[in-house]
């Protein structure tokens, strides 16, 4: 068992291979206030090693489904989100969570190597000097995404592919075992795009398990981003790969 400093919740390290990274039993959010759910009776299992395309239409409930995961928002039923088999009631120390780009404000005066050490807070605490291990871990993570000589450079100064390698490796350094990603090919040009998920296969080549979701369908037909497809609107339409879960009667449905 481990605390970390950020929370009072008492996390289970002791991960073995056979624990789903995540699972979702009949859950159904309601933003506070508005009469629609963002999600309805949503069941599924993903396990260690996967990478999952979830894929939607605008509203369909995919940036809810990764914040519910990432306890960023409340679970609204115990138990109902579980991650490495534990009910998600803050942010795991395992999971990794990459915003859409337009959440995130590049405007704020950090360099590429303060972003990447955020990945390392949940080990050493806010407030708590990194150590020369931290350090290390930050610029091997910078290595691997081939971001090193830029590391002193603002965040906001990069392009919009080297950015997402940025927040990336940021996950490298915090050692997540699961990675959720909200749009991270938007507005990329093909190339960023193709680097970005040359990175995700890699990554899951390694062990990671890896959700992605994404409006860009040619991508999730060609079988570029994943191996598996959810697809999404406030209900799960298929769960299944590529091919068999973008034939078109179920597009049609999920678009309609």
């Amino acid at each position: 068992m481990a605390r970390f400093p950020y929370t009072s919740h008492v996390h289970n390290d002791a991960l073995t291979a056979s624990a789903h990274a995540i699972c979702l039993e009949a859950l159904t959010y309601t933003y506070p206030g508005r009469p629609a759910e963002a999600l309805l009776d949503v069941s599924a299992c993903i396990r260690q090693g996967e990478r999952v395309a979830l894929l939607g239409p605008n509203g369909a409930g995919k940036s809810t489904l990764l914040k519910l995961v990432a306890g960023l928002l409340p679970s609204p039923t115990p138990g109902a989100v579980r991650v490495f088999e534990t009910p998600v009631d803050t942010c795991h120390p395992h999971t990794a969570y990459l915003a859409q780009r337009a959440e995130v404000d590049l405007r704020f005066p950090v360099s590429v190597r303060d972003v990447v050490m955020m990945g390392r807070y949940s080990g050493v605490g806010w407030f708590a000097r990194p150590a020369r291990a931290d350090h290390a871990a930050v610029d091997e993570a910078l290595r691997r995404v081939d971001l090193l000589p830029l590391a002193g450079r603002a965040i906001g100064d990069l392009s919009g592919g080297q950015q997402q390698r940025a927040f990336l490796a940021r996950a490298l350094a915090q050692q997540a075992r699961l990675l959720l990603l909200d749009e991270p090919l938007a507005g990329l040009d093909v190339r960023s795009q193709q680097s970005v998920l040359a990175l995700l296969r890699g990554l899951q080549q390694e062990g990671m398990t890896i959700v992605v979701s994404t409006h860009d369908l040619a991508s999730v037909l060609a079988g570029d981003v994943a191996e598996r497809v959810i697809l999404l609107n406030r209900r799960i339409i298929a769960d299944a790969a590529p091919d068999e879960a973008l034939r078109a009667e179920r597009l049609r449905e999920a678009y309609a």
